[in-house]
């Protein structure tokens, strides 16, 4: 996984590079180079990926004379003679071997912070995580892609395509900067994984119906490739306050030439682990407590 900086992060540096013969020196987290000297300066524990193109940031600032570059993966950067903030795009190649980040100056300036990140394939595949600051872990993913977000007082912010979106003003759910988002959780059945089990239903405690989009049952002797199933939303029937529903069948049945047929007529859901999800279309809050797999320990399979 590369790294990520951030702008306005201290710059750390290799003790061994900070030689004179370089010209380089750090002061309160400014890299200083000396015109009397040129030479590279190489930043700590931070290294890049081979066959992957970077963006580098960097500010100069007490600039009196000479150059500096970037150096990521062996492939210098463009050479810069002025202050203020710079940005580069470095690609480094496929096979290279010399993976680190460094700097090279032969005039008198400074570079007061550094930032490098990984150019996205397909940015359209990024998403969001969500921290949990009080089980202090990340707890979930986002779909929606804010480019910064910002909390001030008691509100809080973000910036999308340059324009400013203020948060939780409305009692709309899933909605972020005019799209409609869905939520979706998906749960492991991993009771006894070394059991067999033949699959019932499942009980949904939650204030609205889910659909169960997806049911994937990993392949067991007899069932070579796994079982796939679903369950519609209008399957669920509240009772109590909770919502209850009945597994269909294996939609991967060979013996049926439809999925429709697999599903209403196919062989029962029978395996050892399953993956479940579960999907929520409503524009309201919905709360999801439990979700509880009804089923039995089958000792062969068929």
């Amino acid at each position: 996984m590369a790294t990520i900086t951030l702008e306005n992060t201290a710059i750390t540096l290799e003790p061994n590079e900070l030689a004179t013969s370089q010209g380089w020196a750090i002061d309160a987290g400014v890299a200083y180079h000396e015109a009397c000297f040129a030479g590279l300066i190489s930043l700590k524990n931070i290294d890049v990926l081979e066959d992957t193109t970077y963006v580098v940031k960097y500010k100069v600032e007490s600039y009196v004379s000479g150059v500096v570059y970037p150096v990521v993966g062996g492939v210098n950067g463009t050479s810069v003679s002025s202050l203020g903030d710079k940005e580069d795009s470095i690609i480094v190649p496929a096979g290279a071997t010399d993976l680190s980040i460094k700097f090279y100056s032969n005039g008198e300036l400074g570079i007061s912070y550094f930032a490098i990140y990984p150019v996205l394939e397909d940015p359209d595949n990024a998403y969001t995580l969500g921290f949990n600051s009080d089980s202090n872990r990340w707890t979930t993913y986002y779909s929606w892609k804010p480019e910064m977000m910002l909390k001030f007082v008691n509100d809080f912010f973000s910036w999308s395509e340059g324009s400013l979106w203020k948060h939780n003003i409305n009692e709309t759910r899933n909605n972020f900067y005019g799209v409609q988002y869905n939520s979706q959780v998906e749960i492991i059945m991993n009771v006894s994984p070394t059991e067999v089990k033949n699959l019932y239903s499942m009980r949904v405690n939650s204030n609205l119906a889910w659909s169960v989009t997806d049911v994937y049952i990993r392949p067991i002797v007899g069932k070579v490739n796994g079982q796939r199933s679903r369950i519609k939303k209008g399957n669920f029937v509240k009772i109590n306050g909770q919502w209850f529903a009945d597994f269909l069948r294996d939609m991967t049945d060979p013996l049926y030439n439809t999925e429709l047929d697999a599903l209403m007529k196919g062989a029962n859901l029978q395996g050892t682990v399953a993956s479940i999800r579960l999907v929520a279309e409503d524009t309201v809050e919905n709360r999801l407590v439990s979700v509880d797999i009804l089923g039995a320990n089958q000792p062969y399979s068929y």
